[in-house]
C-alpha cells in the first residue's frame, strides 16, 4: 500500500483557509445564465412534450427553480417555509403545463434536469474552492429539499386520476421513504405502504444509505442492482438523503459483490443496516446512519457494520477521540523535531501487523529507518507498541482524524 504525504494542523482546524458558502453562491448566481440555457437545453433534448412549450416560458420556470434553490440556501428557515409563504409567485409552472398537455412524470423529470445542472456546478465549484465537506452535504441536502417541494407541488396539481401506475408508485415510494428517514412510521403503517409497493412481509429486508453518489441515478441503478424475484428494491433521494430499502436474498457479499458490478455505483458509497422484516425498518436504518458516518471522506464501495468494526465506535463517540488525541498528540506537538510526522510511520507499522519488513516495503524506506522513528516515537510519548491498548489508541485515532478532515483517506491508510 502506497503512503502520501501526511499534513497535520497545528492546532484549531478553523484556522484552515476556505471559502465561504455566501462567496460561493454569489459566483454561482453570476452564471445562472449560462446554467439555466443549458439546462432548457437538457429539458428540451430529453422531454420531447416541452418542444411545444415556448421557449421564453420555459427559461423563465427553470430560472424560477434556480431562483428558489439560492433564496434556500442563503437562508435559516426550512424550505417548507421559505417557498411556501410564497407558492403564488414561485410556484405556477405545473398548471401551465397542465393545459399545455405535458404529462406529470415529464413535469418532474424537467424539475430534477432544471436543478441538477445548478447542483452538479455547486459540487464542482465546492471541491475546487475546499468549501467544508459538512457545508456540501449541508447544501445538498436542502437543494434535493427544493427538488422535493417543487414535485410536491406539481403532483398536487394534477388530479390523481390522471397519474400513471408507474406515477403513483413514485408517489407512493416517495411518500414511504420519506417518512422513513423522518422516523413517522408506524409498524402498522409501515406494513401498509411496502405491502402497497410489493415488498412481501415474510421477506427481511435492509436499509441502504448512499454517499457520494449522483441523486439523478441514484434510484435506478440501486433498484435495478438489488431487487430479485420475489420482491424489488425501492430507493430515491429524500430529505437530502439517498436511502433504499432491499430484500435480503442473499448473503452480504454477494450483496457488495454485486453493487460493484455496476458501474455508476463504484464511484460512491453504500452503507447498509442490518436485515430486519417489514415493521422494524427503523433499526436497520439506524445502523445504516452509523455505517456511513464511521466512513472517512473519501471512502468508496458497499460497507456493513461487520466490515467496519470498531470504527463505529469512533464515529458514536467522537469526545473519545479528543481524549486519544489529547493524550498522544500532545507530546509529539512539543517535540520540535518533527514529532507529529512519526504517526504515518507508526500507523503503517501497526496497519501490517506490525511488520518491520512490510511496512517499510510499502513505505518505499529501508527496514532500520522505520525501526528508528517507530523507536523515536515509543522515546517521545513514553509509549510501547507491544501494549495492546497503545494500538488500539493509535488506530482510533487515525480513524478519529480522518471523519474530522485532519487527514485525507490516502493519508490515513
Amino acid at each position: 500500500m502506497l503512503f502520501g504525504c501526511v499534513i497535520f494542523y497545528n492546532g484549531d482546524m478553523r484556522e484552515i483557509p476556505y471559502i465561504s458558502l455566501d462567496v460561493l453562491l454569489r459566483t454561482l448566481v453570476a452564471e445562472k445564465e449560462a446554467l439555466v440555457v443549458g439546462a432548457v437545453r437538457a429539458v428540451v433534448d430529453e422531454l420531447s412534450e416541452y418542444r411545444a412549450v415556448p421557449r421564453e416560458e420555459l427559461v423563465d420556470s427553470v430560472a424560477g427553480v434556480f431562483d428558489a434553490a439560492i433564496i434556500c440556501l442563503e437562508s435559516s428557515a426550512p424550505v417548507d417555509e421559505v417557498l411556501g409563504g410564497g407558492r403564488e409567485g414561485v410556484y405556477e409552472v405545473a398548471p401551465r403545463r397542465k393545459v399545455q398537455g405535458v404529462s406529470l412524470a415529464s413535469v418532474l423529470r424537467a424539475h430534477r434536469l432544471a436543478l441538477s445542472a445548478a447542483q452538479r456546478r455547486f459540487m464542482q465549484m465546492a471541491e475546487r474552492s475546499g468549501l467544508p465537506f459538512e457545508k456540501r452535504l449541508e447544501a445538498m441536502g436542502i437543494m434535493w429539499e427544493v427538488g422535493e417541494w417543487f414535485m410536491v407541488q406539481a403532483a398536487r396539481d394534477y388530479e390523481p386520476a390522471l397519474l400513471s401506475d408507474a406515477e403513483r408508485r413514485k408517489v407512493e415510494k416517495r411518500d414511504f421513504l420519506t417518512r422513513l428517514v423522518q422516523g413517522a412510521l408506524e409498524a402498522a403503517d409501515e406494513e401498509r405502504l411496502a405491502s402497497r409497493l410489493g415488498l412481501p412481509g415474510e421477506l427481511e429486508y435492509q436499509v441502504v444509505l448512499g454517499r457520494e453518489l449522483s441523486p439523478i441515478v441514484w434510484a435506478s441503478e440501486v433498484e435495478s442492482a438489488f431487487s430479485g424475484v420475489l420482491a424489488s428494491a425501492v430507493a430515491d433521494a429524500v430529505e437530502g438523503s439517498l436511502v433504499g430499502v432491499l430484500p435480503v436474498l442473499e448473503g452480504v457479499d454477494a450483496a457488495i459483490s454485486r453493487a460493484s458490478e455496476r458501474q455508476e455505483l463504484r464511484g460512491g458509497a453504500l452503507a447498509l443496516g442490518c436485515p430486519v422484516r417489514i415493521g422494524k425498518l427503523a433499526e436497520s436504518l439506524e445502523e445504516a446512519r452509523a455505517v456511513l458516518a464511521s466512513l472517512e471522506p473519501g471512502s468508496v464501495g458497499c460497507f456493513d457494520a461487520r466490515s467496519r468494526g470498531w470504527r463505529l465506535a469512533v464515529a458514536c463517540t467522537p469526545w473519545l477521540g479528543d481524549v486519544v488525541e489529547q493524550g498522544l498528540l500532545a507530546p509529539l506537538r512539543e517535540n520540535h523535531g518533527g514529532g507529529e510526522a512519526l504517526l504515518m510511520y507508526v500507523w503503517a507499522f501497526l496497519e501490517y501487523g506490525r511488520s518491520y519488513r512490510d511496512a517499510a516495503q510499502a513505505l518505499y524506506i529501508h527496514e532500520n529507518t522505520l525501526r528508528n522513528k517507530v523507536a523515536k516515537f515509543e522515546q517521545i510519548t513514553g509509549c510501547r507498541l507491544n501494549d495492546i491498548d497503545t494500538c488500539i489508541e493509535l488506530m482510533w485515532l487515525r480513524h478519529d482524524m480522518a471523519l474530522k478532515g485532519a487527514l485525507s483517506i490516502g493519508d490515513s491508510l
